[in-house]
């Protein structure tokens, strides 16, 4: 059983750090203004993974299912690896904008 929910905590990690990382990618490779609206769009997809895996930690919860080492994972996921990665990027904006 915790061998079960070890892996679910890594799924979770893995898939919203891919989704989080493509989406940031995909959203840069189509805004062909570099400063317009750039932060807004880089931080999007952390702000999508955070909340997203709170609300799978909290409906695992209530139903006492494997959906919260899930959304665990995607918790960490948007913490580290999407955020990081977005303010990071944000940081390299600031000279080129003139911020």
């Amino acid at each position: 059983m915790a061998g079960e929910r070890w892996a679910r905590l890594v799924l979770g990690f893995s898939l919203a750090t891919i989704l989080g990382i493509g989406l940031q990618f995909a959203l840069a490779t189509l805004d062909p203004h570099a400063c317009r609206y750039r932060t807004a769009l880089l931080l999007l997809p952390a702000l999508l993974t955070g909340p997203g895996g709170i609300a799978l930690v909290g409906i695992g919860m209530s139903r006492r299912s494997l959906l919260t080492p899930l959304g665990m994972g995607v918790v960490l996921a948007s913490l580290y690896p999407v955020l990081y990665d977005a303010l990071r990027a944000i940081g390299q904006l600031r000279p080129l904008c003139g911020l």
